[in-house]
Formats: C-alpha cells, structure tokens, sequence
C-alpha cells in the first residue's frame, strides 16, 4: 500500500494530518501529478487512510474521537 501525507491547520493551533492510500504507485504519482499545490508527501507512518488529529503525544483518528475531545484539539 503507497501512502502520501499532508499536515494543515485547522484554526489557530490546530493541525490535522491527511492520509491517502493507493494500491499501486501509478494510481498515486497520477494523484500528485493532477495537483497544483505540492503539499504531499510521502508517509511511513503507517496510517491507514483517513483525517488524524494530534491527541496525548500521537497521532488519533477523527472518526475515532469524541465529538467533545475533537472540539478542543
């Protein structure tokens, strides 16, 4: 699985990490080649795909959070 990644902020000090995954590199060089920013990165962090917010030292899924905890990170 080829992951790529991009960390952007969400108010004043929050920042979220977005992560893509693609089965083969063509699907994901095809990706980044039809961006116009070049935000992406690599990742070997290995997330799965999804929308992470920085919670208690790591990286946590937003899907995964309380509503009331996601409020304030």
């Amino acid at each position: 699985m080829h992951t790529i990644e991009k960390t952007y902020h969400v108010g004043l000090l929050r920042d979220r990490l977005h992560v893509r995954a693609f089965k083969t590199a063509d699907e994901m060089h095809r990706y980044l080649n039809r961006q116009t920013s070049n935000e992406w990165r690599e990742s070997h962090r290995g997330l799965k795909q999804g929308t992470y917010v920085w919670i208690a030292g790591e990286w946590r899924n937003v899907a995964k959070v309380p509503a009331e905890l996601l409020a304030h990170c």
